[in-house]
């Protein structure tokens, strides 16, 4: 009990100042990335052997500020349901996906894991077209994070929406490395 009371004493121990100039630099960090043409799963190296969801789901960042993101993403084939449309499970992860970037531009050194994610699925979306997918912070708590995102279709409709709690950690991903430096990412799990 006296660990956990201690990592959370080193996760709050973090001045608002610190967060607010890693804020600052993740969202810089995506909005180049967007002006470079940069795909999410592109940008940080992983450790040998290993590759991010997103490399897979392609989502390119458009805009990105404090506690809102707008990513996109052009359907592929192997993304599709038995009917041709965009598969449900690839929704919820580009949803779960969204949230997680959006709250990475609140710029907390502990990786938000995401502990809960409802998912709404309102429309279809055919394969080979793009969608847009909008996530916004509505809550930081002390240790839980609630989020939103919606995504659209070309026409701008809500396709799906979902919300998620997330649960603040003191798990330091590679991405924040970039955002601060050297220092010691990837040491302690979520």
């Amino acid at each position: 009990m006296s660990d956990v009371k201690n990592k959370d004493k080193d996760a709050a121990a973090e001045s608002e100042e610190e967060i607010a100039g890693r804020s600052r630099r993740m969202v810089d960090g995506l909005n180049a990335m967007a002006g470079a043409g940069i795909p999410l799963g592109e940008a940080v190296p992983h450790p040998e052997g290993m590759a991010d969801f997103s490399r897979w789901l392609s989502l390119m960042v458009r805009k990105a500020e404090r506690g809102k993101v707008e990513l996109v993403m052009r359907t592929r084939p192997e993304m599709s349901n038995p009917t041709g449309l965009l598969h449900g499970g690839v929704q919820a992860a580009v949803l779960d996906s969204t949230i997680g970037v959006t709250c990475a531009t609140l710029g907390y050194r502990g990786f938000p894991i995401t502990i809960s994610l409802v998912c709404n699925f309102l429309g279809k979306i055919p394969i080979g077209e793009e969608v847009l997918a909008a996530g916004e912070v509505m809550r930081e708590g002390t240790s839980i994070i609630h989020a939103h995102a919606r995504l659209l279709d070309a026409g701008g409709r809500i396709v799906a929406e979902g919300e998620a709690n997330l649960l603040k950690t003191t798990y330091v991903p590679t991405y924040v490395n970039f955002a601060d430096g050297p220092g010691e990412a990837g040491k302690e799990k979520p």
